[in-house]
């Protein structure tokens, strides 16, 4: 993007808020992160794998929660 000029031109996004995320974020070098608590997975994942244990059907697909943080919510975002 810098090499091209394209700053401030293009919408940079990325996946699981990783420290180098989370500083590029605040220093304005990207836009957002879309974050998701490893906590959150675990509770899902577990929740359907007791359910597969016990013989109850789950569903094909499932989601976790997810937020996109920006410069303006990074400050109040915390991990779970």
């Amino acid at each position: 993007v810098n090499v091209l000029n394209r700053h401030g031109q293009t919408i940079i996004v990325g996946v699981d808020l990783i420290k180098e995320a989370r500083e590029a974020i605040q220093n304005g070098l990207m836009d957002a992160s879309v974050a998701f608590s490893p906590a959150a997975v675990a509770r899902v994942v577990l929740g359907y794998a007791i359910k597969v244990l016990r013989g109850e059907e789950i569903p094909d697909e499932f989601s976790v929660p997810s937020v996109l943080i920006s410069r303006e919510n990074i400050d109040s975002y915390r991990d779970e």
